[in-house]
């Protein structure tokens, strides 16, 4: 099992990851 800081640092990183991946799907639909 994950440490509790290391699984939030997880969540967290999915989460920037997956706010730049909409962010280029949004800038190519945009552009």
């Amino acid at each position: 099992m994950l440490g509790n800081k290391e699984e939030k640092m997880l969540i967290i990183l999915m989460g920037v990851v997956a706010f730049i991946v909409l962010l280029v799907i949004a800038w190519k639909y945009l552009m």
